[in-house]
């Protein structure tokens, strides 16, 4: 993870050219990264304060604490503020995938940053935050997600982590078999990780993008063969260790199946707290 105050700080100076000012910052927070903005928020803070700066960030974090919605609520609330010229809040943070959606809304930032700061991140950082020629958003932080092994699964029949599709497929298909013969009929094998909205489109192309024919292949096209024997897998692997109804479990569901450890394998985001798994790429080949 990376991030910089000075982010911030740049943007503040760049846009505001008073003093005593307090800037408001709306973000979301859902399942691994509620701790994030409160952190560069506070960061911030107690730089400004011990460096004479009087500037003030004051965070509302929008999460599972405080609200019940999903992603697609907090994205279509930012469009709100946005469409109606608000002045309640002067910092958005914003999934990448609305770029283009929100990107009239937006000060052009190019050339307010030096090259050594997107540098900091991966190659993809001007994908995400320029549309059209024009800088809209800065990058905060890199997420991603991971595979979870269950370690108590695989330590009680011998098992190791897989690191191919197809050896998931095939401990999967063990411990879930033996799982059945010993009464456990509930045990998930696989999640997928493909709800009701964006989420799923994000899913398929990572499968696909583990179909390459070498890590330093480009993504296939849609109906390259490598596309298409992806999809056969992901068939296969939702035939063999899921349902129709588990891979199209939501992030609320999927969080309660790694806190309560009924499950062999999950692929979610990254976080180090749940204390049933081991965690692996995603991108298995």
């Amino acid at each position: 993870m990376d991030y910089s105050i000075y982010t911030i700080i740049a943007f503040l100076f760049h846009i505001y050219l008073s003093w005593a000012i307090d800037i408001n910052f709306m973000a979301y927070g859902f399942y691994a990264y509620d701790m994030v903005y409160s952190i560069i928020t506070d960061d911030f803070n107690k730089y400004a304060k011990e460096n004479g700066i009087d500037i003030k960030v004051n965070l509302l974090l929008f999460s599972l604490q405080n609200t019940t919605g999903f992603l697609s609520d907090y994205d279509s609330t930012v469009e709100s503020f946005l469409q109606k010229r608000s002045k309640k809040y002067d910092l958005y943070l914003f999934d990448p995938v609305n770029t283009a959606r929100y990107h009239n809304h937006f000060e052009d930032l190019s050339g307010l940053y030096p090259k050594e700061f997107f540098d900091k991140f991966n190659e993809n950082a001007d994908k995400i935050t320029i549309y059209k020629n024009k800088r809209v958003a800065l990058p905060i932080f890199m997420k991603y997600k991971v595979l979870y092994s269950n370690i108590g699964y695989l330590k009680k029949y011998g098992k190791k982590a897989p690191s191919t599709w197809d050896e998931l497929i095939d401990t999967g298909k063990y411990i879930l078999n033996n799982e059945i013969k010993n009464g456990n009929d509930d045990l998930i094998g696989y999640n997928g990780l493909f709800p009701d909205h964006d989420m799923a489109l994000a899913s398929a192309q990572e499968f696909i993008y583990s179909f390459r024919n070498t890590k330093k292949s480009k993504y296939p096209n849609y109906t390259d063969k490598e596309t298409i024997n992806a999809f056969n897998k992901l068939r296969e692997l939702k035939n063999s260790l899921s349902t129709d109804e588990i891979f199209r479990a939501n992030e609320d569901i999927t969080n309660i199946m790694l806190s309560n450890g009924n499950a062999i394998f999950i692929k979610f985001w990254y976080k180090n707290s749940y204390k049933y798994f081991l965690n692996i790429s995603v991108y298995l080949l």
